[in-house]
């Protein structure tokens, strides 16, 4: 039977995760489906996780109450583009004309988001731990994988958008060198750290 006008249907919040990008392929699920006014019990919960085209996992909750809460691990997500939608359906009832009704009702949330856990790497083809004979330096560098960004610092002076050939200008006997590639900056293991000697 149709349902009655403007019905609310259960609430689907997810709170994990909560990142356009990941940098693992162990995402964290976490979620809560409550009734609402027009849905008093909740009959289902489950979520659906979008691997690729004609390829959907979807997995239902047990025991189910409200609020109905569930976290998990999601291992071995594969790299790219995926979405995970939570669906509650729930029941609910009205009198209209002597007449008692009972309905369900479906709400359901989303949330994309990219894994993507290939660690950028950077290669130096000029830059190395070494001593120059000039102050002037070209930086010269590749990548494994496209990146949105690469700079560098000098010294622990501010950081600099890095482009190829970059110059860089050694102003000391000994120059501390850090490069970064793409948002992982915090991660030590993003980071490469060179030593370059002048002989003057």
């Amino acid at each position: 039977m149709a349902l009655p006008e403007g019905a609310v249907p259960p609430k689907t919040t997810i709170y994990s995760p909560n990142s356009t990008v990941l940098f693992s392929n162990n995402v964290s699920l976490s979620f809560k489906a409550t009734t609402s006014k027009d849905a008093s019990m909740l009959l289902d919960v489950w979520y659906q996780i979008a691997w690729e085209k004609n390829n959907t996992v979807e997995y239902h909750l047990n025991n189910i109450s409200s609020p109905a809460s569930f976290t998990d691990t999601l291992t071995g997500m594969p790299d790219g583009n995926h979405t995970i939608t939570v669906f509650a359906n729930g029941a609910g009832s009205f009198v209209t004309e002597n007449t008692f009704y009972i309905y369900d009702i479906d709400g359901s949330s989303s949330v994309n988001f990219t894994v993507d856990s290939i660690q950028p790497t950077i290669s130096f083809m000029s830059v190395q731990n070494k001593t120059f004979d000039t102050a002037n330096v070209a930086l010269n560098f590749s990548l494994n994988k496209l990146v949105s960004k690469v700079f560098y610092s000098l010294d622990n002076h501010e950081n600099v958008t890095a482009n190829e050939n970059a110059p860089l200008a050694l102003h000391n006997l000994s120059n501390a060198l850090r490069i970064y590639s793409d948002t992982r900056t915090a991660d030590e293991n993003t980071m490469s750290l060179f030593t370059l000697r002048m002989n003057i």
